[in-house]
């Protein structure tokens, strides 16, 4: 692999740490307690999501995604993406419909629900899972991005397709396997394609020292002067804001920082795990004990980190049968070094790392 591949693979890896943070802190707010989010989550928010998607638009160019047979792709976005969502979802079911007077999104105990919760990701008994079936929609689309990148003219028209596509959400409302969502974020996906497509230009442009502070300005004033207004336009944000964080990506290379080592490799099984402690701390901290709101934010942010990265490093040292579950390949390897970071061999192919 060239030293520039590694240096990309780093980026992206310390993106994927950054935004998994921020899709946990997302999530560590009770909104039946506290009925307004503070401005700072919505503010993360505003680019989070988009920015997991250029990510894996970004891996399935740089992976080389549907080069070795579309079939095989495709079989390894379903373990990858449907395996877990369809297994975790099961076993989370049954406590939710339980404890449903605990719950923020009470659910009903009956065979109609279990189906509506995995046909309509949005309803899903763990509501971060909708991303799931949706980037597997999304992904499914790779040879017809894989075309257009190819042809100028092609990527332009596709370009302004996708962008018209999200600005006038024409599937609004459309909840089954969240097709709404589906055409909502393609775009990003898309974006993420090109600009691992070999844009050097755009590289370099990331790497301007002064871009990271100038877009972290811009989209402060642009996301208050919009609040300000009741008027939030979602494209500016998301695109200033993963630009930003790209930028921020190429700085921490830079700078040869290890803020994240501890995450390297574990981003998804965050994703997919953070849930089961983040509630388990809202219902005893929040519920039965009643302690301070704001220790409880903390606690299960804390616990929304750390206790997925020790689940899963047990899952593969004592139950290797489970590891599909949890997004880890069969038997997972060690962590390998890359550059200035670590990634693991179990997901280094893997092109989902989020929320």
């Amino acid at each position: 692999m060239s030293t520039i591949a590694r240096k990309r693979q780093a980026d992206i890896d310390i993106l994927r740490c950054v935004g998994i943070c921020l899709v946990v802190l997302g999530h560590s707010f009770p909104t039946d307690v506290l009925k307004e989010t503070p401005w700072l989550i919505h503010f993360f928010r505003s680019f989070t999501m988009p920015l997991f998607m250029v990510i894996s638009g970004y891996l399935y160019i740089y992976a080389e995604g549907g080069k070795k047979g579309y079939y095989r792709f495709v079989i390894g976005k379903v373990k990858l993406l449907l395996v877990p969502y369809i297994l975790l979802s099961n076993i989370a079911f049954i406590p939710k419909a339980l404890l449903a007077h605990y719950a923020e999104r009470p659910i009903d105990l009956s065979w109609s629900y279990w189906v509506k919760s995995l046909l309509y990701p949005t309803e899903n008994v763990i509501i971060y899972f909708w991303f799931m079936p949706t980037l597997f929609l999304i992904s499914i689309c790779g040879p017809l991005f894989n075309w257009a990148i190819r042809y100028r003219l092609a990527a332009v028209v596709l370009t302004l397709v996708l962008a018209l596509l999200h600005l006038t959400d024409p599937l609004q409302g459309v909840l089954l396997l969240n097709l709404a969502g589906v055409s909502h974020y393609i775009l990003f996906f898309w974006l993420g394609s090109l600009l691992a497509s070999g844009k050097a230009r755009t590289e370099r442009f990331i790497e301007a020292p002064i871009l990271l502070p100038f877009l972290l300005i811009l989209q402060v004033l642009l996301y208050l002067a919009m609040e300000k207004a009741h008027l939030i336009i979602e494209l500016p944000l998301a695109l200033i804001g993963t630009a930003m964080a790209f930028s921020f990506g190429k700085w921490y290379v830079r700078q040869r920082l290890n803020w994240f080592r501890w995450l390297h490799g574990y981003t998804y099984q965050i994703y997919l795990l953070s849930w089961f402690p983040q509630v388990f701390v809202m219902i005893i901290s929040l519920k039965v004990l009643q302690l301070p709101y704001n220790f409880t934010v903390a606690a299960m942010f804390i616990s929304g980190l750390l206790l997925p990265v020790l689940a899963a490093r047990l899952i593969n040292l004592y139950c290797p049968f489970f590891n599909i579950a949890v997004g880890l390949k069969p038997r997972g390897g060690k962590l390998r070094t890359v550059g200035n970071t670590q990634l693991s061999e179990t997901n280094k192919s893997d092109n989902i790392q989020i929320s």
